[in-house]
Formats: C-alpha cells, sequence, structure tokens
C-alpha cells in the first residue's frame, strides 16, 4: 500500500486520486481500492487527459 502513496496520509483521511492519464482508469481504480482498504474515504479522482476509451471508474460511481 505505501508504495502507491507519494506521501502518506493520516489514518482515516478523506483524499483524492490524482491520475496523470486515464486510458482505461484501472490504474486509478486500482489506487481508490488500496485507499479504501486502508481506511481512507476517496472523496474524488481527477485525470487531466483522458484517451477514447472507456472508463471503468465510471462504472464504479467514482467520477
Amino acid at each position: 500500500m505505501s508504495a502507491l502513496l507519494t506521501s502518506p496520509a493520516p489514518a482515516a483521511s478523506r483524499v483524492s486520486v490524482v491520475d496523470d492519464v486515464a486510458d482505461t482508469g484501472a490504474g486509478g481504480l486500482h489506487c481508490v481500492e488500496a485507499l479504501r482498504e486502508a481506511g481512507h474515504e476517496v472523496v474524488g479522482v481527477f485525470a487531466p487527459r483522458t484517451a477514447a476509451k472507456a472508463s471503468p471508474m465510471r462504472s464504479h460511481a467514482l467520477v
């Protein structure tokens, strides 16, 4: 889990995920799942650039 975080957040933090490019959304979804498993509340997902492929994040009500 700590390998996914650029700076560890205190326990039970409200956090946002920033993904540089969302091709399929799998990377962002993986991060969201890991953060939730660690007890954090994910309040947003942001990807400034997206590819033309459908994002699985939409089917998980994350965006």
